[in-house]
């Protein structure tokens, strides 16, 4: 008789167990969300360097959401000298800092990925700098949403 009651106790035990268990599980917080890149950029050519680094206007910023294939443009429009140590507005303030190879940069303060921005196009009067692809990471664990940004420049007109 004592080993049914062992035994029944032991069982309502581990059954409340799993249901405590379950229910933690279908109410899980996300603690943390953020993007990490792969690829951290490439090296410029003299020639490269030569279109890009000068005065431009930073125009715009595009965001790219893969999976949900949405968008999101931020104008910014702000005078900028982009050269081999890192960007600076107006004011000859830092506001990106050369991150490991020419042409590749890490902005301070101008979103939340803190990831880095790489020289992708250079025309004569445009450049586009564009982040690696950007995975998705959500309380440690990778997720299939994919992200990339794209940020976009005029250039100006010295005289």
């Amino acid at each position: 008789m004592s080993k049914k009651i062992v035994f029944s106790l032991f069982t309502v035990l581990i059954l409340y167990s799993c249901k405590k268990n379950e229910h933690n599980k279908n109410n899980k917080n996300t603690n943390s969300i953020k993007y990490i890149a792969l690829n951290q950029g490439a090296n410029l050519s003299k020639e490269r360097q030569e279109k890009a680094f000068g005065k431009w206007k930073l125009t715009n910023i595009i965001y790219y959401d893969h999976i949900r294939d949405t968008s999101s443009k931020i104008k910014v429009n702000e005078n900028v000298t982009v050269n081999e140590q890192g960007v600076f507005n107006h004011e000859d303030v830092i506001i990106a800092y050369k991150y490991n190879t020419i042409g590749t940069y890490t902005f301070k303060n101008l979103d939340t990925l803190s990831t880095t921005y790489y020289i992708f196009k250079i025309g004569d009067s445009t450049m586009m700098m564009k982040s690696p692809l950007l995975f998705r990471i959500v309380n440690g664990k990778k997720t299939k949403d994919r992200a990339r940004a794209e940020i976009y420049f005029i250039k100006q007109d010295v005289k």
